[in-house]
């Protein structure tokens, strides 16, 4: 007893640490991204631009509802396709691995219904799915790789990326520059059971890795790093992985999961931290259905959470002007943009956009750029009067 009330109060402290940084302003000595002031800036055209989509703690159980799948089928066909990401990140915590009585054990149907839901709906044919351990995929698991692993069979990129670590990268190449996506994977080997595994780990031969993988993507126009553990967990090198993504230039964020919500006292999770990274939390699948739609628009990233159990649509994620609390990337390029860029997606035809700022429209109806069926990036003529990048964003 005395155990499960110290992990808890451990957890709440955790979760406590990232809610406080999430109120802190970004630092002012953010490294600059390496294109900051270079053209093209945000304009009327349609290129330089493409987004992803990041969801977490699917949590799929033999013995839970079945809802959770049902909607993670929705997910896969109709969202995915009428969004279009380039990727979809998925942050840990794939399966439940929970027995009714709360132990933990790796339960082979859990994971054949996720490996079936990824062929059935074809969504590993239409976007690239970048999937990763969290810890309650590792309950007992003795080491990656070997049979009681069953990540490394029934995933997405466990059949692919074979790596004792856990670690990967994918690159996006597009017309107009090179991007990163980097897998950090901090599960304790062997894995334990419920309470002890809550806490991640770099280990010594962690570390070496993502010091070389950031060297390798010192050339890409922006880097994203996703795991399952906030920084405010791990244990050993964790200053160290802080500051090696700070002080990258190309990095834009650090994506994870696994506090969920904290039962709803915390739906966001955000923290900028003092050297400069970026960390943001997302929301549970199993319970809150939570989704992040980003982009990256010249090299500057933007973000929007998204609950999908009341009605999504229209999905809307403004590229450009960013939130000043949470600028990465090029961000200075707004500096000289010259238009208010919007995404907007819905599954019914969208008849007009119209933006306003502070009550005062600015734009009745958007002009519709370019995009197939319910996808519509639009674009906004600045009236400087009312709104200048330089000194409104």
């Amino acid at each position: 007893m005395r155990k499960l009330l110290l992990i808890t109060c451990c957890c709440l402290l955790s979760i406590a640490v990232t809610v406080w940084m999430s109120y802190r302003m970004p630092t002012i000595n953010d490294p600059e991204h390496l294109r900051s002031y270079d053209p093209p800036f945000p304009g009327d055209s349609p290129g330089n631009l493409f987004w992803f989509i990041q969801i977490s703690d699917i949590h799929i159980s033999w013995y839970l509802p079945s809802h959770s799948m049902e909607d993670l089928l929705n997910f896969c066909t109709k969202i995915v396709d009428l969004v279009k990401p380039v990727a979809v990140l998925v942050s840990g915590d794939i399966t439940h691995a929970k027995s009714r009585g709360g132990g933990s054990i790796q339960y082979p149907e859990e994971w054949r219904n996720y490996s079936r839901l990824l062929n059935e709906s074809g969504v590993t044919r239409k976007t690239q799915w970048l999937d990763i351990r969290g810890n309650h995929d590792v309950f007992g698991v003795r080491r990656f790789v070997l049979s009681d692993d069953l990540y490394s069979f029934h995933s997405e990129q466990g059949k692919y990326n074979k790596q004792s670590t856990g670690i990967y990268k994918w690159d996006y190449r597009a017309p107009f520059g090179n991007y990163s996506f980097i897998a950090a994977d901090f599960n304790i080997q062997p894995g334990l059971r419920r309470f002890f595994n809550f806490f991640g780990m770099i280990t010594d031969t962690k570390m070496p890795i993502f010091r070389q993988l950031a060297a390798e993507s010192i050339s890409s126009n922006g880097t994203v790093w996703f795991g399952h553990h906030p920084t405010s967990v791990l244990m050993k090198y964790r200053s160290e992985f802080i500051e090696l993504l700070s002080h990258d230039p190309q990095t834009v964020a650090y994506l994870c999961g696994h506090f969920h919500t904290a039962g709803g006292l915390f739906p966001k999770q955000y923290a900028h931290h003092s050297a400069g990274l970026l960390e943001l939390e997302l929301s549970d699948w199993i319970r809150n259905r939570g989704l992040r739609l980003m982009a990256l628009d010249h090299d500057v990233f933007s973000f929007n959470d998204i609950g999908l159990n009341n009605n999504p649509w229209p999905m809307l994620l403004i590229t450009n002007p960013v939130h000043g609390l949470y600028q990465r990337g090029a961000w200075r390029r707004f500096q000289n943009s010259t238009h208010i860029r919007v995404l907007a997606f819905s599954d019914s035809d969208i008849s007009a956009v119209q933006i306003s700022i502070d009550n005062t429209v600015l734009c009745y109806s958007a002009k519709h750029v370019k995009g197939p069926l319910c996808l519509s990036l639009a674009t906004f003529s600045l009236q400087r009067h009312l709104w200048s990048p330089l000194y409104n964003s």
